[in-house]
Formats: C-alpha cells, structure tokens, sequence
C-alpha cells in the first residue's frame, strides 16, 4: 500500500502568474515573484504540487486543450528552472453557466470550482491525504472550494484591498508557504 502525501491546490491566474485578461498563449503569463520558490519550499516540505484551473477560454474557442496544455509546460518548466516543479496541471474547460456560449450544453459542472471535481481527478491520480492539504488561490472560488472539499486554505488578496487580513489571507503565495511550514514546525497541521 502507497503512503499518501498532503498536496497544495494551487489556482494559476493571481496565485502563480499575474493576472492578465483571458490568457491565451505563454506569452501573456508573467509570473509572480518569488512563485517558484515558494512552490519549491512546499514541495521540500512534502507536498505534491497539483494546479486547479478554471480555464473558459477553452469553451469560449480561443484556445485548444492541447494548446493549454502546451502553455502549461511551458510554464512548469519556466517554473522548474527555479525549483519549482508542478505535479500536475489540472483544468476545467467550462464557461461560467451564466456567460456559457453553448447553451444546449448541461448547465451543471462538475470540475469549474468551485465544484470539487478538480480535486476528485487529483485524488483518481494520486495518493492524497486531504487532511494535510491546502488549497491556495486568490478567488472566491478557491476559498469555496476548500470548504466543500474540507481542505485548509489560503487566500491570496492584494495589499490595500483590505484594512485588515483575516487569518485565512495572506498577501502572496510565497507567504502563505511560509505559514504552512511553521505551522509543520510547530505541528499544527
């Protein structure tokens, strides 16, 4: 029998590279300092890396899936040559149902958080312990994902946006890696 291992479900857009409109090719993603070391902090620290993804820019006909995946190894290696390595890149091709373009399609989703249906392909793919895992993303999404799966959670917000953070935000990825080891180190988790 396989030890299973704590994962971080990481969001893309705003969590790893900034946010930039409907992305559509490698060269719109900027990634947001200091991503790859945290990425490869939590990986140091045990973690599988697994990215969740709402990407309606498949529906929607500006990209392919396989031009998607294209971008997204792109990006992990980009990732990669700092230590950041992803396990995996996980997707929904889905349009919101309220701005779905194909309207004779099923208007309930299984897999566009924040629906669990993301986190139901991580745990087909991999021996995840939930329990220790974490979901870090900047959207209202992942913060409902989180709490329909049980995972513990971060939610990335930017400086200003609020007066004060509640102890569930924090202000980038690469802090809240330095939150989940010193909640390792002091066995909180």
């Amino acid at each position: 029998m396989s030890i299973q291992k704590p994962a971080i479900f990481l969001d893309r857009d705003g969590t790893i590279n900034k946010l930039n409109g409907f992305i559509t090719n490698y060269e719109q993603i900027e990634i947001i300092p200091n991503s790859s070391a945290a990425i490869k902090k939590l990986k140091d620290l045990g973690f599988l890396i697994i990215v969740v993804t709402n990407q309606p820019v498949i529906e929607r006909g500006l990209i392919s899936q396989s031009e998607l995946e294209t971008l997204h190894k792109k990006l992990n290696r980009a990732l990669a040559e700092d230590g950041g390595d992803v396990d995996a890149f996980l997707f929904c091709p889905h349009e919101d149902s309220t701005n779905r373009i194909n309207k004779t399609l099923v208007d309930i989703c299984k897999c566009r958080k924040p629906a669990s249906g993301l986190i139901d392909e991580a745990l087909a793919k991999f021996k995840i312990d939930l329990s220790k895992s974490w979901v870090i993303g900047d959207s209202w999404r992942d913060v409902e994902l989180a709490k329909n799966t049980g995972i513990s959670y971060f939610q990335i917000i930017e400086r200003n946006k609020v007066e004060k953070l509640d102890p569930n935000q924090v202000y980038s990825l690469a802090e809240a890696a330095v939150l989940i080891e010193k909640k390792l180190k002091f066995n909180q988790i």
